[in-house]
Formats: structure tokens, sequence, C-alpha cells
């Protein structure tokens, strides 16, 4: 830790130094690791043009005869191109120069749509240094998840995949990062999900990929009412930051307490404002202690409860965590159906905020052409498609909340949905598989072989549409059958939504 010191300080504002999987290492010394990066926003009339990325392999090369190989994504969500925009790219060894030759493996992996390689032509030598220059993505380009590093204000916001070329194939189990921040105003720090200033992770270079980035002026605030939770400013938000802190700190706290098996977490939300109109987008890692919102400099037409929405939505997504096998229904739809219910439960937000958690999800479900498909349909489109790309979100909302109703009514109260995830989330936690038969494990123990046969056709299969009882979202919710126009044409179709009970005071749908 004492090797801190020699860090010069202008590389960046805010010097610590985070063990991101820290309980292998609690009591043993950390690891060297086998790869160091340094990234270096670059500034053109104020504003952060291009990024500068200086790469150091030390150790842990492939071995034998393996040439060591790079990847950057081709693209992702929202982000055209990267692996194009790539420029300056120069590798070297302890033997000079090394000649690379490139292949392009398109396909959608996750949020990339394929992978640049870059390999060796020879064997290299330890060490390794890389170095090249990226542009920032421009902030009108691209919608969606906030995967691309877009200026804010004076800084520089996005995600790992967004801009980074790493080895792709060495043995390294720990990662150095760190900031260069020389080009940005006086005092501005650099901070990831993982931790602030220069940050080893456990695991290899691909750890990286999963981190949401930010560096400038930053304002940072530790809510002494919510232990653990960060939220980080930059740029100029449309709202009063301390509403939003408020919010961030009481939804931190009421996950924490409702959730219970991870106790009260470490979490850095980070928000950025880019110079377009705003709209309420982010993503967060699952089960990884932190997320990235995106809004304009002025609200505009969004509206304050769809961003609060958003932050819960977010932040959830660190408690839900993953399935095993394809589970959009299960990691988004739960994710949805929590920030559409919780904060009622809690008084945390009044019968309006969720029955606008519910219908946005749940309207996108009832209107889509998409809405009877199979997943396994729906995941062929890929993330070309976003209309059908939600269809999970909405599938897996009206799902848990007629789960919910299930479980509260042969309980006659006493047990909801939280309660069943729990014990399944403390499992997972401790290594044991969640996947889809492990749900219809607990829905056979809990409600019979009708509720496994119901999930398989309305959530799997798609052949049945979802209709949950009209107090499924709480008693302050009641349901309203309507005529909605089908999306992407003017064909009619039945659906739903949930409107506030007027006079009623949300109150918590569980013991």
């Amino acid at each position: 830790m004492s090797s801190l010191s020699t860090v010069p300080r202008r590389l960046c504002g805010l010097l610590s130094l985070t063990l991101f999987a820290a309980a292998p290492w609690a009591s043993a010394a950390a690891p060297t690791p086998g790869l160091s990066v340094v990234v270096k926003p670059l500034v053109t009339n104020g504003k952060v043009e291009a990024l500068e990325v200086r790469q150091i392999l030390t150790k842990d090369l492939p071995a034998g005869d393996t040439p060591l190989r790079f990847r950057a994504p081709l693209g992702l969500f929202g982000v055209k191109t990267i692996a194009d925009k790539i420029t300056g790219l120069s590798v070297l060894d302890a033997n000079g120069p090394v000649p690379l030759t490139i292949e392009n493996k398109p396909g959608q992996v996750g949020p990339a749509t394929g992978f640049r390689y870059w390999q060796a032509a020879r064997k290299t030598v330890a060490p390794v240094t890389v170095s090249y220059r990226i542009p920032s993505q421009p902030a009108t380009e691209g919608g969606g998840p906030p995967y691309g590093m877009k200026a804010s204000g004076q800084g520089v916001s996005g995600s790992g995949l967004g801009f980074l070329l790493l080895p792709a194939n060495t043995t390294s189990t720990a990662t150095r990062f760190d900031w260069d921040l020389s080009e940005l105003p006086r005092g501005s720090i650099g901070a990831m999900t993982a931790g602030a200033g220069a940050t080893l992770l456990a695991g290899g270079p691909s750890e990286l990929d999963s981190q949401w980035m930010l560096a400038g002026p930053v304002q940072v605030h530790d809510p002494a009412s919510s232990p653990g939770l960060q939220v980080y400013f930059l740029g100029q938000q449309p709202f009063d930051r301390a509403d939003i802190l408020d919010f961030a700190t009481r939804s931190h706290a009421i996950l924490a307490s409702s959730l219970k098996y991870l106790g009260t977490p470490e979490y850095r939300l980070f928000i950025r404002s880019l110079d377009v109109p705003s709209y309420a987008t982010g993503t967060g890692r699952t089960a990884g202690g932190g997320a990235l919102l995106s809004t304009g400099t002025t609200l505009g037409g969004q509206s304050l409860d769809k961003f609060k929405n958003t932050v819960f939505h977010e932040m959830a997504h660190h408690w839900v965590g993953d399935l095993s096998g394809a589970g959009g229904w299960f990691v988004e739809g739960l994710t949805t159906y929590l920030s559409a219910t919780l904060p009622c439960e809690e008084g945390l937000a009044d019968a309006s905020f969720c029955a606008l958690g519910v219908n946005g999800f749940g309207g996108d479900y009832y209107r889509s052409p998409a809405r009877n498909w199979s997943l396994e349909r729906i995941d062929g489109i890929g993330s070309g498609d976003e209309d059908t790309r939600r269809v999970p979100y909405g599938r897996g909302l009206l799902y848990f909340g007629l789960v919910n109703s299930q479980l509260l009514a042969k309980s006659q109260g006493r047990r909801n949905v939280i309660d069943v995830l729990i014990p399944m989330f403390v499992d997972r936690s401790k290594g044991i598989r969640l996947d889809e038969a492990a749900w219809e494990t607990m829905l056979l123990r809990e409600l019979g072989q009708p509720a496994v046969d119901e999930f398989r056709a309305s959530v799997i299969e798609g052949s049945k549409t979802i209709v949950p009882p009209s107090d499924a979202f709480g008693p302050c919710l009641t349901r309203v059958a309507l005529t909605m126009t089908e999306i992407g044409s003017s064909r009619k179709v039945e659906g739903y939504e949930w409107r506030p009970v007027a006079g009623c005071n949300p109150r918590k749908n569980r013991t």
C-alpha cells in the first residue's frame, strides 16, 4: 500500500487503492498486477474530445508459442463503432515494435455487436507497452445504456467496454487502473465502480469491461444516513441535486432493509449531464456495486419521477443480481417490479410514482407485436429492435406482480415474492446455481404445478398474455382495461394500465 506515495500527484485528484474483491485478499498482501492501465482525457476548447490510453503488461503473458491478442468491441448498444475509431495504436515489447494481424468477429456478445482482435505476429517478451487514442463519443450520437465515453460538463464518463482495447488472453489475475487528469480542471477526480483514483481490481483485464467510469470536476456525496453509498454528480443537472441525493440515499437504505441478504453494501452512483435534450437512461452492474445515469442539461419533456424511477431501478440491480442462463425476464423484470412497488410500500413515493413505473414497461408489453413471442424468438432479434428488446422487462414486471398476488393469497398475506426470493439470493451468494429450474422448483413448492405451467406459457413461451389482478401492485393502484394502438402499426389491441386510487395512502403490501 505504501507504493501509493510514488504515484505522481498530477495523475489523479483523489488517490486511493481499492481492492474490488477484497475477500480473497483480506489477510494477504495485494497481488502484483499483471496489467496496469492509465487513461488521460484530452481537452480541446474546454471539452474532452478524446482519450489517450497507456498500458503495460509486466507478466502473465500467454504460455508457449501462443501469440498475445488484444480485443475491442466493434460496437455496442448506442455506440455504432469503437474499434474503427482507435488511432495511433502502438505495441512494443522488450524486442521492439510488435507487428499485428487483425480479425473482425461480428455477432452479438452481450451488449457488443462483435469484436476486433489484434494478434501479435510473433512471440512477445515482457514488458509489453500499448498506447492509442480514441475520440469521445458525440453527445448527440446514440441513446439507451450509457456505454460510450461522452463529454459531460468539463469531464467525461461512460463504460470501460466503450473505449478500452485490452489483452484478451493473458493469465493475469489483477489489474491496476489509474487516471492522468493533467488536462482537466484543478481539483478533478477520476473514479469507476470499483473505486476512486488508483484502483486495483481482482481479476484479469476483462474486469474493466463492466466498470462505469467518470473523470472531471465531480461533486461527491457520502450520505451519513446510508453508509456505503457514494453519489457523484458530473455536469449541470436539470434538477435539485439535494432532492436526488435524498431520494438515492433513501432508496439505498430501503433496498438494503427490504432485501436484507447483502447488509448495507458499498455502492457508487454516477449521474452525468449531457448537452442534449434530457432523457432518463442508465445501466447498473448486476451485483456490481454501481451505476451510471444520464440526463440532459434541461429536463424538457422528461419527468423528474421518471428519472427517480431510473435511479431506483439501476440501484435495485445490485440486489437482484444475475440469473444463470437467458434471464432478461428475471433480471430486468424483477428490477422493474421492485422499482414500481417498493418506493410506495416504504413511503418513499406516492401512488402516481408507482403507476408511472408499472405503466411504462407494462404498456410496452401490451402494445408490442412481440408480446406473445417466445423468449427464444425475442432473444434472436438482438439489439437492433429496441421495442422488442423491452418486452421481457414488461413481461417480467407483470409476471412478478401476478406471482406476488398468488403468494399473498395462499399465505393469507404472510408471504410475498420478496420472502421467497431472499433465501434463493442467499443460496446464490454461497455458489448455488440460480436459474429457471430453481425458479420452477420454488413455484412447485409454494404454488403447485399449475404455477409452473403458467410460468412456462406466459414467460418462456409467451403464448399466454399476462393479466395480473387489479391490486397486484398494491392497494393504491387499480387495473383499468384499455384499447391500445400496437407499436409500429395502427392495429388496435387490448391492454391494461394501473391508476392511483383516489384518497388511498400507500402502505406495505406485506407483513
